[in-house]
C-alpha cells in the first residue's frame, strides 16, 4: 500500500489541569500535537503507511516533539530540523455553559518561517496515494501559503489524491484572505472535510447550520462545492453542543450524488481537541481499506467519538476499537 502524506505544524500544547482557567493554573500539562500530526498518528495506529512532513527546531524540545509522533510508527524521514523555536498553543478546557478557549503563540516558529527549499515534493510524493493537509498551514505566513499551493500542484503531477480540511481559524487570518486561498486550492481537491458553519462563513453559502439534521442540506452544500470547484466528495462533521462537556456528534458523506449519514453519539467530553482529525483519519483509512461509503462515514464518526474521550491532541485507539464502536455498538464493560 502506498503512503499517505500529511503536512502541517507540530505544536507544544500547554493546558491547565482539569477545568481550571488560565488565571487559576499553578502549572500546565504538556502535550504535543497539531491537526496534520494528529491525522498521521491515527493513520499509523490504523495500520496505514503514513509520512508526516513538517519543520521543527534543532534542539531538545524539537526532538521530544518528533519522538511523540515517531512512537506510533509514523515515518518522519521528510521532517526538516533547523535553528528556531517550536510553536506553542494554550488550551483551556470549558465546562457546562463555558466554552473551551485557545491562545496561539506560533509566530516566527521554525514551521511558520518555512522556505520552499525545505521540502522536496518530488521526493516526498514518489510513493504516495493521498496527501492530507488543512487550512491552518497557509494561514501561518505568506511563504507557507505559497508552499501549500505548490505542494498541491506537485501532488497532482504525481497522481496523488488530495484531501483538505478547511479548518478555518479566525484568530490566525482574516476570512477574506482565507477565502482567496481556499478558492485557489479547491479545484484540485479529491476530498474536502468541512461543516455547514464554515461554508456559510467562508463562502456565504445559503445553508442554515441549524438544519444540520436534514440530509438534503448536506446534499445541497456538496452540490454547490461540486458545481463551483469540481470537488467530487465532501465529508461533513455535525455537532450539537448544548453543553461544552456534552455534545451530540454525527457526520455525512456526499459522494456520487448520494448522501450517507452516520449514527449519532452523545459523548461526555474529556478533550474535544482533535475530534475532527480523528474523523478525517478514520474516513481515509476506511477508504484505503476498500470500505463502502456508508462504512467510511460510520468509522469517521466513531473515531471522532472515541477521541473526545481521550486527553491530548490525538486519538489513541486501534482500528478494531473504531470498528467495534461503529458496527458493534461498542461495549463499555471492562475489557478483561
Amino acid at each position: 500500500m502506498k503512503s499517505v502524506i500529511t503536512f502541517g505544524e507540530l505544536l507544544l500544547r500547554l493546558s491547565p489541569e482539569g477545568h481550571l482557567r488560565f488565571a487559576q493554573a499553578p502549572s500546565f500539562h504538556a502535550y504535543y500535537g497539531g491537526a496534520e500530526a494528529n491525522v498521521a498518528i491515527a493513520l499509523a495506529q490504523f495500520a496505514i503507511p503514513v509520512s508526516y512532513v513538517t519543520a521543527l527546531p534543532r534542539n531538545a524540545l524539537g526532538n521530544a516533539a518528533l519522538n511523540a509522533v515517531r512512537q506510533f510508527g509514523v515515518d518522519t524521514q521528510y521532517v526538516t530540523q533547523k535553528d528556531g523555536r517550536l510553536g506553542v498553543y494554550y488550551c483551556e478546557t470549558g465546562y457546562s455553559q463555558r466554552p473551551s478557549s485557545v491562545l496561539y503563540d506560533r509566530s516566527h516558529s521554525v514551521f511558520a518561517e518555512s522556505a520552499k527549499e525545505d521540502y522536496d515534493w518530488d521526493l516526498i510524493f514518489q510513493n504516495a496515494s493521498w496527501y492530507y493537509l488543512t487550512g491552518i498551514s497557509p494561514a501561518l505566513s505568506p511563504a507557507l501559503k505559497n508552499i501549500v499551493i505548490l505542494s498541491i500542484q506537485k501532488a497532482k503531477e504525481h497522481g496523488v489524491k488530495v484531501a483538505f480540511d478547511l479548518n478555518y481559524r479566525r484568530s490566525l487570518w482574516p476570512i477574506d484572505e482565507a477565502k482567496k486561498v481556499y478558492e485557489t486550492i479547491a479545484p484540485s481537491l479529491d476530498l474536502c472535510f468541512t461543516n455547514l458553519y464554515q461554508l456559510k462563513d467562508i463562502f456565504a453559502l445559503s445553508v442554515n447550520p441549524k438544519e444540520g439534521d436534514d440530509p438534503s442540506t448536506y446534499l445541497t452544500a456538496a452540490k454547490w462545492l461540486n458545481d463551483r470547484f469540481g470537488i467530487p466528495e465532501v465529508a461533513f462533521s455535525s455537532r450539537h453542543s448544548p453543553l461544552s462537556n456534552r455534545n451530540e456528534i454525527s457526520g455525512y458523506l456526499v459522494t456520487q450524488g448520494q448522501v450517507k449519514c452516520a449514527r449519532s453519539y452523545v459523548v461526555d467530553i474529556v478533550d474535544r481537541v482533535g475530534g475532527g482529525d480523528a474523523f478525517g483519519a478514520a474516513l481515509l483509512s476506511a477508504k484505503l481499506k476498500g470500505m463502502a461509503p456508508q462504512e467510511e462515514i460510520e468509522c469517521a464518526v466513531a473515531a471522532s467519538c472515541l477521541k473526545h474521550t481521550i486527553a491530548g491532541d490525538y486519538l489513541v485507539a486501534s482500528w478494531d476499537e473504531v470498528t467495534s464502536l461503529a458496527f458493534g455498538g461498542g461495549d463499555t464493560l471492562i475489557q478483561r
